[in-house]
């Protein structure tokens, strides 16, 4: 994608084989391990049956080329998110009109 043009990468949670925590961490890691983009993780439990926890987007928000995350439903959830990112993480949530807790 990125010699394609690509500014960042928008990517949703593996659906299939629904990963652990550390699974997660470890695929997102590899993607970002793989381009300079930055990445945005697309937490959408209700389509793919898979949760990136708080705990785990803390500890990707560690990985200097994960930027954010883009999260459908649980307002809980993203606000205890927003507590443990570091400042300038992104935090978008929302289904169709969007919003930004930070």
């Amino acid at each position: 994608m990125q010699k394609a043009g690509a500014q960042g990468i928008l990517s949703v949670t593996p659906y299939y084989n629904k990963p652990t925590a550390d699974g997660l961490y470890h695929h997102y890691k590899a993607i970002a391990e793989s381009t300079t983009l930055p990445i945005i993780v697309y937490n959408v439990p209700s389509r793919t049956g898979c949760n990136v926890d708080p705990a785990t987007l803390a500890h990707l928000a560690t990985v200097p080329n994960i930027v954010g995350v883009k999260s459908v439903g649980n307002m809980t959830q993203m606000a205890e998110i927003c507590q443990l990112v570091p400042s300038g993480f992104i935090v978008l949530v929302g289904r169709r009109r969007g919003g930004r807790c930070r």
